[in-house]
């Protein structure tokens, strides 16, 4: 594994400092960008990407003193740091004082339907998420629309109104980032209605995807213990088989990926935070805030437009150059720390798999 990928993978100080390098340069080609929202780049916003909840406290209360009664942003990030700390009933609090002509009342909403899930009150935040996306869709993007409604078919999953789970599910569009975790749903829910062969064709839609993520992955073992559980043992055992195939293959793909000394090919970015890296797809959203990402594809495209413009050798170009290189290396750690996870999690797939098939021949014997 590349030296780098051991070190830390950012610390506030370096982003503080990569902003700030944007924004000088920003000004030196004289880019008629609007200045980033101050809410957008707040040091909290690191801190809890990092589960630092203490610190993204502190940071909420240096950068806005009045944080606690203050802004509809500062009382969401102060929630979100106090559910953190499970203080739930404190947590509550804070995203109640917020108003429902706030921009922030939506996501407020949705955690406030978290912690009523994780309290066991699941058909309180089935009813929380029904209102939102009732009353509040004009607040609400393609991207968020599709986030809410995956995990309002969880909840209804969870709740084992498998039906409803299935209707929400195929409401999430093909083209959305989330609609692989869709269609993963919609196969558990028909699993689950002993639909097997409902569920056997939506696992090969996922079995076909070229660019892996971990619905595609484990679609691979579902879709052979569906043969299984429909009682045709023989098809189970050569899917099992396959499985074990591609969990190989996947493994030794990941293992070259993260021996080598050069920074990962990035084939594509989707929605700014989802990259493709040979046939990964991997989702950052969870590791960093959203702006950090535009920041990083602002960095690269004025590294490239430089280049165009005026050639290499400029200073400008190689100012420009170097700022994509440094947002570029923390993606690449970023990267690596999610591939490695990955590694582990089809390490044990292929164990799983193993031992079905293991059992799959076992029950053809008998018979």
């Amino acid at each position: 594994m590349p030296a780098y990928s051991l070190a830390a993978e950012y610390s506030i100080e370096n982003i503080s400092s990569l902003e700030k390098r944007l924004n000088a340069l920003r000004s030196e080609i004289h880019m008629a960008n609007k200045p980033v929202a101050h809410h957008e780049n707040t040091p909290a916003l690191y801190y809890i990407k990092q589960k630092l909840w203490e610190k993204s406290i502190n940071a909420i209360l240096s950068t806005t003193p009045s944080s606690k009664t203050g802004s509809s942003y500062s009382n969401i990030l102060y929630g979100i740091s106090l559910q953190g700390l499970k203080k739930t009933i404190k947590a509550l609090n804070y995203y109640e004082k917020i108003p429902d002509n706030s921009r922030h009342y939506v996501t407020a909403q949705l955690n406030i339907a978290l912690l009523y899930t994780h309290g066991g009150l699941t058909y309180k935040s089935i009813d929380i998420i029904n209102q939102v996306l009732t009353n509040y869709s004009s607040n609400i993007n393609n991207q968020l629309n599709n986030r809410i409604l995956l995990i309002l078919g969880y909840l209804y999953f969870k709740d084992k109104k498998f039906i409803k789970s299935i209707n929400i599910f195929k409401k999430i569009k093909a083209e959305s980032v989330y609609s692989n975790n869709a269609l993963f749903g919609i196969a558990l829910s028909e699993m689950e209605r002993k639909n097997y062969t409902s569920a056997i064709n939506t696992l090969s839609i996922l079995n076909k995807k070229t660019n892996q993520d971990i619905q595609c992955d484990e679609s691979h073992i579902f879709i052979a213990y569906a043969y299984e559980k429909k009682g045709n043992h023989n098809k189970a055992a050569i899917l099992y088989n396959n499985a074990i195939t591609h969990y190989e293959k996947r493994i030794n793909n990941i293992s070259q990926l993260l021996k080598q000394n050069k920074p990962l090919v990035i084939k594509g970015i989707i929605d700014n935070n989802t990259f493709i890296v040979s046939n990964n797809k991997i989702d950052l959203s969870g590791k960093m805030p959203a702006i950090f990402f535009k920041n990083y594809i602002e960095s690269k495209n004025i590294a490239q437009t430089t280049l165009n413009l005026i050639g290499k050798n400029n200073y400008i170009y190689k100012k420009a150059n170097n700022l994509y290189s440094d947002y570029n290396d923390i993606i690449n750690k970023l990267l690596l720390t999610v591939l490695s996870k990955r590694k582990k999690t089809l390490l044990d797939y292929l164990k799983q798999t193993r031992y079905r098939l293991a059992r799959s021949h076992d029950r053809l014997l008998s018979n």
